[in-house]
């Protein structure tokens, strides 16, 4: 079963149309598209669509701040210095704002323009459309490049758009007083980086490549120039002084890799160096780790196009073998026959600041607060993506509790999604996240230095409205979740429930009577007429099951997650599926069961993610059943 998952979400509200394509699956087809706006150069990487060749995908090259309704900067630094005596052991803050990778109106037009250029196709043909993405760490450092903080990324609910814009909330380490200055004064900023995965379609060919993680590990334990190398690609992909060709070669001359042609093609260095690129990467992905840079150098030039970020090195540099005991063993077989879908890793980055802003909109961003003395508890609100089709509304109600019952002094808040506003407030103002007062605590306990964080909770009760099928159908789960991380009041909420979302389009999958397009079975016609899907969970029991036909291609299914008390998180339930494709004259040919079904069964329905895009490959075997006609 082939299937993308996506954990990264940047949710600014898109006026463009185009930009909300049905997003598909990329190609191995990339380009880098530079061209000037507002005097600074732009560097754009494009991806084109596995299977439509006019559509293409765009990564933005820096992030921006984000605004909300009224202009103002989505930006809130609390910022506070180390105090002994509250257990606050050195300078630190709460960081809160939105952060958005698309790009203006006008950028857009000129990144088309250039990009038609580059691949001598006419302007009015090309589409352009979000990259979906997933597994991305969030990191904060300095101008000078010290590292404030890193998170990781996670999705609470679905699949996710690139260039959309994702509030964030996390604390930070040893945040100076000339650091907050410097903001407020909007003569400096904050460097800011995401590192993430974004899935791609693999080509199809006649060639198989087996690759030994065995023999790759020793090779890279041994040789620190072939380790060098192998990072440096994978980092920089075509702009690595690295050759794709002298690393493939390394790799066959060393025994790593297999490459064989199932029907006798000519392999052409060329050739080869097209399809082998999934290998290397996940060969690469599965055998190393990324730290994160505790200091980095920073970039002085604005000027992309002639210049590699030097963050990407500091990241090669903290690449390292995973151990004995973590890394990936046995072997990779890629027969390419048969798509399947592999992982490429980016990087975006750049400063954030409040230069350009008043006076009054940067004090009112800036916030410097006693340690002792905490004016407010923070609730970071769960990153909601526009990728979901099946998503159409959630309320979110959030109560502030004190030993289980409604604190003093504060009042619940609503908040709602949807797919054209994100998340607004009450007021039908854009949020990133809620405050709820803590002076109540203080006049109770009569001391500052008294610790009542253990008695606090956010109380967190969410209803959402989807899509099943033609029906319309309502999930609601209540959960509840500590408001302090240690001694600060910020809380990063796990949603208490687990997404899946099913697609059976047309663009992977043929169905009843319509004629396959490519491989063994080209111009014969399709027998699918519906797939049964069933997934079952142990502890705790349960069993959800749905049917995906022509003219009812997804579904949303939900499941709830499991309390650990020990760690105050929510785990994911093991989810094991069985995938009936109904196609009787397959099955036949196949000598199946019963000969009218093909059954898949998976022990881990989610172990390559939560958003599962079905395709022939799936069920139909490489090589044609002589029977079949």
């Amino acid at each position: 079963m082939k299937k993308i998952f996506i954990t990264l979400a940047f949710m600014l509200f898109m006026p463009y149309a185009i930009l909300m394509a049905d997003s598909g699956l990329p190609s191995y087809n990339r380009q880098i598209v530079s061209f000037k706006h507002d005097k600074t150069w732009e560097s754009i990487t494009c991806v084109q669509d596995s299977y439509d060749e006019t559509l293409w995908y765009y990564i933005s090259n820096k992030p921006r701040l984000a605004e909300n309704q009224n202009g103002n900067p989505m930006m809130k630094l609390v910022s506070f210095q180390k105090n002994q005596k509250a257990g606050v052991r050195k300078d630190g803050g709460i960081f809160q704002c939105a952060v958005n990778l698309s790009l203006p109106s006008d950028a857009l037009s000129k990144l088309k323009k250039e990009l038609a250029n580059s691949i001598d196709m006419p302007e009015s043909k090309i589409t352009l459309a979000p990259l979906d993405m997933k597994n991305a760490k969030f990191m904060v450092y300095t101008t000078h490049g010290d590292l404030l903080g890193d998170q990781i990324i996670a999705l609470e609910i679905g699949s996710s758009f690139a260039n959309e814009c994702l509030p964030i909330q996390m604390t930070l380490d040893n945040l100076s007083v000339s650091a907050t200055e410097s903001l407020t004064k909007g003569t400096d900023g904050l460097q800011v980086y995401f590192l993430f995965d974004y899935d791609v379609f693999t080509p199809e060919s006649s060639i198989k490549v087996t690759a030994s993680y065995d023999k790759a590990f020793e090779h890279f334990s041994e040789n620190s120039k072939a380790s060098i190398s192998a990072r440096k690609w994978f980092i920089l992909g075509s702009r690595a002084d690295t050759s794709l060709a002298s690393l493939r070669e390394d790799l066959t001359h060393s025994g790593v890799l297999e490459i064989e042609s199932i029907d006798g093609e000519e392999l052409t260095e060329e050739r080869m160096d097209k399809i082998i690129q999934p290998v290397l990467e996940k060969l690469i992905y599965e055998l190393y780790e990324i730290k994160t840079p505790e200091k980095i150098e920073t970039v002085k030039s604005e000027r992309l196009k002639k210049e590699i970020s030097k963050f990407w090195f500091n990241l090669i540099e903290n690449m390292t073998l995973k151990s004995e005991k973590t890394r990936k063993t046995g072997e990779l077989v890629y027969d390419f026959r048969a798509h399947s879908v592999a992982t490429r890793r980016a990087v975006v980055g750049g400063t954030l600041s409040l230069d350009g802003y008043s006076e009054a909109q940067r004090q009112e961003a800036i916030q410097t607060v006693d340690p002792t003395y905490w004016k407010n508890a923070y609730y970071s609100l769960p990153t909601i993506s526009k990728a979901l089709k099946c998503v159409d509304e959630i309320t979110l109600t959030v109560s502030f509790l004190y030993k289980g019952k409604q604190a003093g002094g504060t009042e619940k808040q609503l908040v709602k999604w949807n797919k054209n506003k994100g998340w607004v407030n009450a007021k039908n103002e854009d949020c990133i996240g809620l405050e709820f007062p803590l002076q109540y605590f203080y006049k109770l306990k009569g001391d500052k230095n008294v610790n009542f964080s253990e008695d606090l909770e956010f109380q967190q009760s969410f209803q959402i409205t989807y899509m099943e099928g033609n029906d319309t159908k309502i999930k609601t789960f209540t959960s509840t979740v500590p408001a302090f991380t240690n001694s600060i009041p910020i809380s990063i909420p796990m949603v208490g429930v687990t997404y899946i979302e099913l697609n059976a389009k047309s663009d992977y999958l043929t169905w009843d009577k319509d004629i396959y397009k490519s491989g063994e079975y080209k111009d014969l016609k399709s027998n699918l007429t519906k797939i049964g899907v069933k997934f079952e969970t142990k502890n705790p029991s349960s069993r959800v099951i749905t049917n995906l036909t022509s003219k009812n291609t997804s579904a949303g299914l939900w499941f709830d997650n499991i309390f650990d008390k020990k760690t105050g998180l929510y785990i994911i339930p093991q989810i094991s599926a069985t995938y009936t494709f109904y196609n009787g004259k397959l099955a036949k040919a196949m000598n199946t069961k019963d000969k009218r079904t093909i059954v898949l069964e998976k022990e881990d329905a989610l172990s390559e993610g939560s958003s599962i895009i079905f395709m022939d490959d799936d069920y139909m075997p490489i090589e044609k059943p002589e029977t079949y006609k």
